[in-house]
């Protein structure tokens, strides 16, 4: 298959499951790869994607973003821009799952699963668009929910 992802650059948000595979993916079409984590227990199967990566011929890198977390958003754009000059592709992948009933669903795990899933997904689309698609006319947004 050929998506035509040659010399593009793609962050995805989040470093496990399907985000992994997604930019595993990407980077076999042919992109460079961005990849967000926020844990520390992440980092390993990070830098193993990363490697998966490079042997590919591929840039990638990690970069550390709690996506609820504006500056840190803010931050992680402007690493990416830094190391590859352009941003063509967002997949915001980075996402929390509440494992209980909707109705022992607590104030907390609400603010968590809203903050990832719709504030930071919001504000990473509106970071990488303002400063690195806005001005090209072009790029592509994949936004995942669960």
């Amino acid at each position: 298959m050929d998506l035509m992802l040659n010399g593009k650059t793609a962050i995805i948000t989040g470093s496990t499951g399907i985000c992994k595979e997604i930019a595993l993916t990407l980077a076999k079409e042919g992109a460079d790869i961005a990849i967000t984590y926020l844990y520390d227990k992440d980092k390993d199967a990070v830098e193993d994607s990363i490697a998966k990566i490079n042997s590919m011929g591929r840039k990638a890198i990690s970069v550390f973003c709690d996506v609820m977390n504006l500056k840190d958003i803010e931050n992680m754009v402007g690493a990416v821009l830094k190391e590859y000059g352009e941003i063509d592709i967002l997949v915001n992948c980075a996402g929390v799952c509440t494992s209980v009933l909707a109705q022992d669903v607590t104030e907390e795990q609400w603010d968590l699963d809203i903050g990832v899933d719709l504030k930071g997904l919001f504000f990473c689309c509106k970071e990488v668009f303002n400063r690195a698609m806005k001005g090209q006319n072009c790029g592509s947004i994949v936004n995942i929910s669960s």
